[in-house]
């Protein structure tokens, strides 16, 4: 095991771009994140939520027949949800569109039924059938979405902020060496090993990792670990960082290859592709 040089260290620009988003987790955050946007794009979600904050501003009221009921596949609280194609006429023009609502068990509209109608003044072609809406999509769904987003944007955002973490740690943190003191299973394959290094005025502090793969933090009779000279706590083994650290003979930080650092970046780009996709079709 390589020395490595004292604090302040250069951190070499793919070294650190990897440490902050070459985490396992954050990849399979963004793996997930890309599927559900391509999803969302495929299936119309984003076309919804734009034609729905679409419907704002002043309306006009009128009377619309209908002209056609279909069944959708969506449903809603293991109700089914119709689609409502109707005609009106705003100003002597006569225009068509469709509303949707779930099946409340009462039989519903007919053809040839007619029902109010509420257009957009400033595009009268853009209308629903009061009581319905202008998307297939219910508001349950949309929220769930969101969580689901929200949830894997937060998750996304904490592993950034660890990867800074172990860039600060790199360029600045005191290096140590840990000896292993305990291992525990977890569920799902999980282990939490617990390590033990000294620091400068004597006292000894412990680092615990929650890993799926224990060999690698268990294959020196010493581990390397970098901790906050002024916070001890503040610490990281220096194998678990994402990226790929390594020291060279002179003690610096490898950079490593453009390709590798390449890699890591193919799903956060295609996430954020994606999603400026999406944010295109919203607004358009």
């Amino acid at each position: 095991m390589s020395d490595l040089q004292a604090p302040p260290r250069h951190v070499p620009t793919l070294l650190a771009l990897r440490c902050l988003v070459g985490g396992r987790t954050q990849q399979l955050c963004w793996l997930v994140l890309s599927v559900l946007l391509a999803l969302m794009l495929y299936g119309g979600s984003f076309a919804e939520l734009g034609r729905w904050m679409s419907f704002k501003g002043e309306r006009g009221n009128t009377s619309a027949e209908i002209v056609r009921v279909e069944e959708t596949n969506s449903e809603e609280n293991d109700a089914s949800v119709f689609a409502y194609s109707f005609r009106y006429e705003v100003d002597g023009q006569a225009y068509e569109e469709e509303s949707y609502i779930r099946d409340t068990g009462s039989g519903g509209h007919r053809p040839g039924d007619k029902l109010p109608a509420e257009y957009l003044l400033n595009d009268p072609g853009f209308a629903r059938l009061l009581g319905m809406r202008v998307i297939e999509s219910g508001f349950f769904v949309f929220l769930a979405l969101g969580v689901l987003l929200l949830g894997l944007l937060g998750t996304i955002g904490f592993e950034i902020m660890k990867g800074a973490k172990g860039c600060y740690l790199l360029a600045r943190g005191a290096t140590g060496t840990a000896e292993f003191v305990l291992a525990e299973e977890l569920a799902d394959n999980w282990h939490r090993l617990t390590f033990r290094f000294d620091i400068p005025d004597g006292r000894k502090q412990t680092i615990q990792v929650r890993t799926k793969n224990p060999r690698r933090l268990m294959d020196d009779d010493k581990e390397r670990v970098l901790y906050a000279s002024s916070a001890p706590e503040f610490a990281v083994m220096f194998d678990t960082l994402p990226g790929g650290a390594a020291v060279t003979k002179a003690g610096g930080l490898a950079p490593g290859s453009l390709s590798q650092t390449l890699q890591v970046f193919l799903l956060p780009g295609l996430a954020i592709l994606l999603g400026l996709v999406g944010f295109m079709v919203v607004i358009a």
